[in-house]
């Protein structure tokens, strides 16, 4: 009789509103093959009808479905082949925030063995209960019903409720600007979810399993190309917006455009770091001040082929998501295009780095032996281990000057707080000037 394989459950991405885990991207067939694993991919309710927060919801529905399936995984993956005791959860997006906090849910423990986080935006932090009423007012208000009629709620349209979300989704939150990044977020404050991720993890009261982590090099070009030109003036103000008395800091480490008026280039290289890479980075670091092991990576590849559909300004960078079709590695198929060789090289070491991660919590130990070996992260060394076609590379404090940076802020949440409640009213009074 053939060993149980192990397990690598997909939770897929889109803000907590959209995507499913059924999409031709997310198709599992060559993974499993050649990483001799089972995959499954998941659905769960998204935006309000997972996310809902009210004085009788505590908008945690859609986490609990994902919990759910891991749960069912736990029950039924036998027959299927699978190990039930080595079962690794990645996700991309709101998939990798997901991910995270199912690594801080004390109701997840047991369920997963290994955790693979890509992209998630950390300093984005899931909504509070009170906050989370907000949206829910708004929300609730846009359909016409009380927000604790549930009933009221049920009784509308996906139309109207779609359209309902869009409204709510408008919400502004001067204090904490990040936090309207995503809405619809599981609700921390909650027996399910006691506090941000990033603080379960810094105070070692997370569920510690081996984990991968790490973003793309250009993560945030996606949400900033799309949007008008912005110019140095509009820039400054929107540094003094999110960072306050920190805002002269952030432009000193990321400069005025010489050659360009526009400044979305710049102010994407700030989202990516604060939100992405830095973060990541501080997340790899909490793991392994916890005596954890972790493995921190940074895809810097760009797509040989029209992949981005209306989001051209992506062509010629690696943009949010771009690891997926190298890591599904389905793409010939599907879109009918063909990979260049580097690149059918960076997708085959890319499965076996995720699939031996999946085998041993260690992406070089597995049935794949891999072409280049990638250290596990330590605070000393700052191992990165950088994927661009056709191998990776180790890189060594890679951003150090950025990542130190974005070290001194917003990570420590009661600091964070205190900070922006003694500035704000400084902003409040200079922008009235």
């Amino acid at each position: 009789m053939n060993e149980p394989l192990p397990v690598m459950v997909w939770i897929h991405g889109g803000k907590f509103e959209s995507g499913a885990g059924g999409t031709d991207l997310y198709h599992g067939s060559v993974l499993a093959a050649e990483g001799q694993v089972v995959v499954v991919t998941i659905n769960y309710r998204l935006g309000a009808l997972g996310f809902l927060a009210t004085a009788k919801l505590d908008g945690n529905m859609g986490f609990q479905a994902q919990r759910l399936a891991l749960q069912w995984v736990q029950k039924n993956i036998a027959g299927f082949g699978g190990n039930p005791g080595r079962v690794t959860i990645f996700g991309e997006n709101a998939g990798s925030t997901s991910v995270a906090a199912h690594v801080a849910s004390p109701a997840s423990k047991g369920l997963f063995h290994a955790a693979i986080v890509q992209s998630d935006p950390w300093p984005a932090r899931l909504k509070t209960r009170a906050r989370g009423q907000d949206t829910a007012y708004r929300f609730a208000k846009a359909l016409a019903c009380d927000v604790n009629d549930v009933a009221c709620m049920r009784s509308k349209s996906v139309d109207e409720v779609y359209h309902a979300q869009n409204v709510a989704n408008g919400q502004f939150f001067p204090l904490h600007i990040f936090d309207g990044f995503m809405h619809w977020t599981p609700t921390v404050g909650t027996p399910e979810l006691p506090e941000q991720p990033m603080q379960t993890i810094m105070h070692n009261r997370h569920n510690n399993v081996p984990m991968m982590l790490g973003s793309v090099q250009e993560e945030a070009v996606e949400f900033i190309m799309g949007g008008k030109a912005i110019n140095k003036v509009s820039y400054a103000g929107i540094l003094l917006g999110l960072y306050h008395t920190r805002a002269k800091d952030v432009m000193e480490l990321y400069p005025l455009p010489k050659d360009s008026d526009d400044c979305r280039m710049i102010f994407a290289s700030v989202i990516t770091d604060h939100l992405f890479a830095c973060a990541h980075r501080r997340a790899a670091r909490a793991v392994v001040d916890t005596a954890g092991h972790a493995y921190l990576y940074r895809y810097n590849q760009t797509l040989s082929f029209d992949g981005w559909g209306k989001m051209q300004y992506c062509n010629g960078h690696a943009c949010h998501g771009v690891e997926l079709p190298y890591l599904f590695n389905t793409v010939e198929e599907v879109m009918q295009v063909q990979l260049t060789p580097g690149e059918k090289k960076l997708a085959l070491l890319t499965g076996q780095y995720w699939s031996n991660f999946a085998h041993s919590g260690n992406p070089n130990d597995g049935p794949s032996s891999v072409a280049q070996q990638w250290p596990g992260y330590s605070a000393d060394g700052e191992q990165e281990q950088v994927l661009q076609a056709p191998g990776a590379r180790q890189t060594p404090h890679l951003d150090k000057k950025q990542c130190d940076f974005w070290d001194t802020m917003f990570y420590d949440e009661a600091e964070a707080q205190q900070r922006f409640e003694r500035v704000w009213p400084q902003v409040l009074s200079m922008l009235a000037e």
